[in-house]
């Protein structure tokens, strides 16, 4: 068995090899697309678009894992995360609220969401996010005998 590995015919996958050539994501697009499984091809798909600058299709690729695979609190959060790098924080707080729904203790998503409640002006709300998060740091300090 430690032979077939070992050779290197010109038929043999080698990621180190996609990686390092001048067509990274072409590459990367082409392994994606021949993965058996189509939640991998959708994740692995929205990344290349991320890196590619393309919202839409990130999202989209996103939104078709989630639909098959609702309370995965991190899939909510980048979707969320794609809409505030475009400013559009109402559709941000959508997600980061469904994130907090599968995941209460998402504390990433805590901390997006109290911004973007912030940056459609609802200080209120923002604020209570904040008031939550202070909890933590007591909790944390205590957990981590780290005391100020």
């Amino acid at each position: 068995m430690s032979e077939q590995i070992a050779t290197n015919g010109k038929n043999d996958f080698s990621l180190e090899c996609a990686c390092r050539s001048s067509n990274l994501l072409k590459n990367l697009s082409d392994i994606i697309k021949t993965h058996p499984n189509n939640t991998a091809q959708n994740f692995g798909m929205s990344i290349i678009h991320l890196i590619e600058g393309d919202s839409d299709k990130t999202v989209n690729c996103l939104e078709s894992i989630i639909a098959e695979n609702p309370n995965i609190s991190l899939l909510h959060r980048r979707i969320a995360e794609v809409f505030i790098n475009n400013n559009d924080y109402k559709q941000a707080i959508i997600h980061l609220e469904n994130a907090l729904e599968a995941d209460k203790e998402d504390l990433t998503a805590k901390i997006w969401l109290s911004l973007s409640y912030f940056e459609i002006g609802n200080s209120k709300k923002a604020g209570a996010i904040l008031t939550e998060l202070k909890e933590y740091i007591f909790h944390l300090n205590i957990k981590n005998n780290n005391w100020l």
